[in-house]
Formats: structure tokens, sequence, C-alpha cells
């Protein structure tokens, strides 16, 4: 999900393809999780309009502002941690 945040910010598009990629797993084990983020709310996966052969995911609204906050959270604590 933070593959995601971070080119979603950046305004690129996340195919599922890159997404197992990034994490590292199997298409199959990929496309399973995926499944399981869409069920939760986090993700919604849309077919490509020009390629049927290529979907993309994209957080939702509620997922980015998680990993946002998850991400201002962990800078603080890292930054206070170097404070000493």
């Amino acid at each position: 999900m933070v593959d995601m945040f971070l080119n979603e910010s950046l305004g690129k598009s996340v195919s599922i393809s890159s997404a197992c990629i990034a994490a590292r797993v199997a298409q199959t084990t990929g496309l399973r999780w995926i499944a399981r983020l869409v069920e939760e709310g986090l993700v919604v996966r849309h077919d490509d309009p020009k390629d049927k052969r290529c979907a993309y995911v994209v957080l939702t609204d509620h997922a980015w502002h998680q990993v946002f906050t998850w991400v201002v959270e962990t800078r603080n604590s890292l930054a206070a941690a170097e404070r000493g």
C-alpha cells in the first residue's frame, strides 16, 4: 500500500502486475490479496479501457489518508529519536 501511495502521490497509475512485483509475491497471491483489499474498502480495482488484459488498483480516499497519517507519524517518530 505504501508503494501505491507513493506512485499515486506522483500521479502514476499502479497496475496489478506492478503491485505484485512491488510486494514480491506471485501474481496469484497478489490477486488474492488485492481482492481482500477491495473487500475491505481499501483499494478500487479498474480495468484499462484500452487493454482488457491490464487492470489497475487505486487506494480509496480512506486508505490514502491512513497511509499518509502513518507516514507522517513515522517521520515524526524518527525525527524525535534522532534528536534523542
